[in-house]
């Protein structure tokens, strides 16, 4: 039987792999990759970007301030 984590390389480098097992990708090295890509570009403030996001009409963004105001009033 092989374990499909063990196939994908979904585990850290240095974990003891039985005989049996054969890698046939990195996952994990892949993961750890995009999300250090992410942090790097939220530490820059780079995303999310305008093309990330939705814009909020005024009128929404006026009750959405009432809302929250009265929410953190009641804690």
């Amino acid at each position: 039987v092989l374990v499909q984590v063990d196939m994908l390389g979904n585990f850290p480098t240095g974990r003891f792999l039985p005989k049996f097992v054969k890698q046939y990708g990195n996952v994990w090295a892949e993961s750890l990759r995009a999300v250090e890509a992410y942090k790097g570009e939220v530490k820059r403030r780079e995303y999310p970007a305008s093309e990330h996001t939705y814009a909020m009409p005024e009128k929404e963004f006026v009750e959405f301030r009432k809302v929250v105001g009265i929410a953190e009033r009641e804690k």
